[in-house]
């Protein structure tokens, strides 16, 4: 597995494992449409210092992804965890944004495309 800063444009590849993992079990009363997830996601990297991080398989495939931002608490800035998503088929395999160690050290404020 392969952790690295997410960029706006793995926008389309996050929202598409969104869509999968939230219309399946055990979530699958739920019906996002590609549209709504898009915009959902979107909203996410549009906030003020907006930090991410994708997982990808050797094959550069996404695993999952973890969106937040930066927000100052007193004299630091810590990390709102915003949405999180891991493939279907790998939950519950250890592979949780909790045990993505880049997350948030190596994600520097979104600037030039990357969060």
């Amino acid at each position: 597995m392969v952790i690295r800063r997410l960029t706006k444009d793995d926008l389309d590849d996050c929202v598409s494992l969104y869509v999968a993992t939230f219309n399946a079990p055990p979530w699958s009363k739920l019906s996002w449409r590609f549209l709504d997830a898009t915009q959902r996601l979107g909203d996410f990297i549009a906030t003020p210092q907006p930090h991410g991080v994708l997982a990808t398989d050797s094959d550069d495939e996404p695993m999952g992804f973890a969106l937040g931002c930066l927000e100052r608490s007193e004299t630091e800035d810590h990390i709102l965890l915003k949405q999180s998503c891991v493939r279907t088929e790998i939950r519950g395999k250890d592979v949780t944004p909790r045990s993505w160690k880049p997350w948030p050290t190596n994600c520097p404020k979104f600037d030039t495309g990357t969060c």
